[in-house]
Order: C-alpha cells, then structure tokens, then sequence
C-alpha cells in the first residue's frame, strides 16, 4: 500500500462527504477552498499525485470530474476504521 499523506487524505475524504451531501463531486476550487489553499495549481499538484496514485479519476475537460476510485473508496473505509481504532484504544 502506498503511503497516504494527512494532506491527500484529506482531499480525498473531502471529496467523499462533499459528494455523498450534494451526490456529485466537487469541483477544484472547491476543494481548494475547502482545504485552505491560496492557489489552485496547489490544488491541482494535490490531485495529480492522487490521481497518479489511482486513488481518483479526474477528467480535466469537465466540469466536476474529479470521482475517486474504488481504491480511493477503500482509502476512506481504512482511514475511518483506524480513525476508529485509535479512539477505542483510549
């Protein structure tokens, strides 16, 4: 597995609630003003690492293209379930 960083892992469950509450994925700008960025190419590296880790899809010539994959679903399932874990070990 490869190593997730705090900062992709949280694009990545942002991406996620943001496309359960209005059942369709963000845009860029977005997530970049949801994470704090000051410039969308930040945001845009960001998504291109994710997406190079197959962790999302990303259709640039489309609006609201960015959906994770199945292995970016499995990425949220395992940073919840450890998330989980590490409350319960308090």
């Amino acid at each position: 597995m490869e190593f997730i960083s705090k900062k992709q892992q949280a694009i990545i469950d942002f991406i996620e609630k943001f496309s359960f509450e209005f059942h369709y994925p963000p845009s860029i700008r977005e997530i970049a003003v949801a994470m704090g960025h000051q410039s969308i190419s930040t945001t845009h590296g960001f998504i291109k690492h994710l997406e190079n880790k197959k962790l999302l899809s990303w259709r640039r010539n489309q609006q609201r293209a960015i959906v994770l994959t199945i292995k970016g679903m499995n990425q949220v399932i395992k940073a919840g379930a450890s998330e989980i874990n590490a409350k319960a070990e308090l």
